[in-house]
């Protein structure tokens, strides 16, 4: 009988054990899991570079979830509102793309990128993102397209920047066209910083 109450108990502690070990594989796969997938974005991003222009960094989940919360570019007076900001690792290859020349548009010392939109931008919608540039003075210029460095449609925005560390944000209002890509042409070289993405949202004083 002793042996029988000694088995018995064994056998529930073992039990016990086992839904423990269950619960937290559970938890560590949830675990994992979540690791995982904010990995798997990161990683699945690659790498990008913009040539003499030298915008760096792996891409993309971050510029439409957000590496940082809604509104977080507001503490710079020149950043677009409202809107969520992105770190600069996680923005090439997505929603940025370095591209080769665009048809129309090459020239001399001339560098493109295309930003994928998050929805098609037409008459009457606004758009707007502004980046942290370490940059030399020049213009930088805002096209629409359908489609990723394809050719571009209307001019939508221009921006004059002075050397050194600046905020440029682009403000977008298309007039005649409905696009999903915008190409972003950089007239001199630079390095792009964290970035905010203000889907309907404008630039100070546009």
């Amino acid at each position: 009988m002793g042996l029988v109450l000694t088995a018995l108990g064994v056998w529930a502690c073992g039990g016990g054990s086992d839904g423990s070990n269950d619960g937290g594989g559970a938890g560590g796969a949830g675990g994992a899991g979540g690791a995982g997938g904010a990995g798997g974005a990161a990683s699945s991003a690659g790498a990008g570079s913009g040539g003499r222009a030298g915008a760096s960094g792996s891409g993309g989940a971050a510029a439409q979830g957000g590496t940082s919360s809604a509104g977080t570019g507001g503490a710079d007076p020149l950043t677009c509102t409202p809107g969520f900001t992105a770190d600069s690792s996680t923005l090439y290859p997505y929603p940025f793309a370095n591209c080769g020349d665009i048809p129309g548009l090459a020239g001399e010392d001339r560098w493109f990128r295309d930003v994928s939109l998050p929805n098609p931008v037409g008459p009457g919608d606004t758009y707007a993102f502004s980046a942290e540039m370490k940059t030399s003075a020049g213009t930088y210029l805002l096209y629409g397209a359908t489609e990723k460095c394809g050719a571009a449609g209307e001019l939508l925005d221009t921006v004059e920047v002075e050397n050194g560390d600046v905020v440029l944000c682009h403000q977008v209002s298309p007039v005649s066209g409905t696009y999903t890509h915008l190409i972003w042409v950089w007239s001199v070289a630079a390095q792009q910083g964290d970035t905010t993405f203000c889907e309907g949202g404008t630039c100070p004083g546009r």
